[in-house]
């Protein structure tokens, strides 16, 4: 969309070049309804180009207030899923412990019945 929109801008900026090279040529000349025609054409200009400034703010803004709200969902989100990670961890750690415990009561107990049979 951002290209999209440049290349809008491009043309227009082309746009607005050919008529201020249109507007030096017309000013030269002696005519005064032709100066009235180009201030008319440059009221036009100015408001039209008041009117695209608008525009490309506008379409800018609701695009970036898209993304902001895609961020603000995304890092929640991440929230959620760090704290089910640090939870099911501890969980894990603690199930560790009791199995290492529960394997070394089951080595030691090997230990002992094995030396009454040497």
């Amino acid at each position: 969309m951002a290209s999209r929109l440049i290349k809008e801008d491009a043309l227009v900026r082309k746009d607005r070049f050919k008529r201020a090279g249109a507007l030096s040529f017309c000013q030269l000349t002696t005519d005064p309804f032709s100066v009235l025609t180009i201030e008319g054409e440059t009221d036009e200009a100015r408001q039209t180009l008041t009117q695209e400034l608008h525009t490309l703010g506008a379409s800018v803004d609701m695009e970036l207030r898209e993304r902001i709200t895609n961020i603000h969902s995304n890092a929640s989100a991440l929230e959620s899923q760090s704290k089910t990670l640090r939870n099911r961890t501890a969980a894990l750690g603690k199930t560790t412990r009791q199995w290492s415990g529960m394997a070394d009561g089951a080595r030691t107990k090997l230990k002992v019945c094995s030396y009454p049979f040497l």
